[in-house]
């Protein structure tokens, strides 16, 4: 997140400043409650098709994770993908 704000106009923005702007929005990087079945779903259906394509059937849990975030077009937490795989 940081890196795609110094490249589109804040060269000068810290890491604690965002983490001080994320938090005054009420922009956590948790997932809402209630709603962690859902995620874990969506984790699954995303890994299940990076399986059936190929794309990720011999990667470990770290390419898996990394893969499935960008496949994904929502935020997808590591956990969520690690859960998905058991």
């Amino acid at each position: 997140m940081l890196q795609r704000l110094h490249s589109s106009g804040w060269p000068n923005l810290s890491l604690s400043q965002l983490t001080k702007l994320r938090h005054q929005e009420g922009l956590f990087l948790r997932i809402p409650v209630g709603q962690e079945e859902a995620t874990i779903e969506k984790a699954r259906t995303v890994v299940q098709e990076q399986l059936e394509s190929g794309v990720s059937s011999r990667y470990g849990l770290v390419y898996a994770t990394s893969s499935a975030k960008l496949a994904s077009d929502t935020f997808l937490p590591r956990v969520a993908i690690k859960r998905a795989l058991e």
